[in-house]
């Protein structure tokens, strides 16, 4: 199967052979588009980004360019379980809303008597957040 520009907005798909199941190319066209989204977000400069790589030797970039592929893998999994609670959020959305929860250490002089209740709780979320908070389970994590 081969794509071609056919003019501005148009493609057309040329797949050789004969099949019975003309939806097939059309399903494996659409997939490349989520391929080419996965490369968008490792050039992405505030997340997942692929650049600078400041290694020189040939086991430390392979050392990096796995830690950025895991990268990619942990937040489409995190993007997977968040669309499955309800948001459809981008990769670059759901690691901006993810990044602006925050953990607030409050603690307390010893010689008061709200001393024994130091305690830190995660920030104020919007409702956003909440949901993301829900489904990734970010407080049981934190507990840990």
């Amino acid at each position: 199967m081969s794509a071609q520009g056919c003019g501005p907005g148009r493609t057309l798909l040329l797949a050789v052979g004969t099949q019975a199941d003309t939806q097939q190319p059309i399903a494996t066209y659409r997939r490349l588009t989520q391929i080419e989204e996965a490369f968008k977000n490792m050039k992405n400069v505030d997340f997942l980004r692929w650049q600078p790589a400041y290694h020189w030797t040939e086991q430390k970039l392979n050392g990096h360019g796995f830690y950025c592929v895991l990268a990619l893998l942990l937040v489409t999994l995190a993007r997977k379980l968040a669309c499955q609670a309800g948001l459809d959020l981008t990769v670059h959305a759901l690691l901006e809303e993810l990044t602006a929860i925050r953990e607030v250490a409050v603690i307390y002089p010893q010689s008061t008597l709200a001393h024994p209740k130091d305690h830190i709780p995660l920030s104020r979320m919007s409702s956003t957040q909440r949901k993301l908070a829900d489904a990734l389970d970010i407080a049981t994590a934190l507990k840990a």
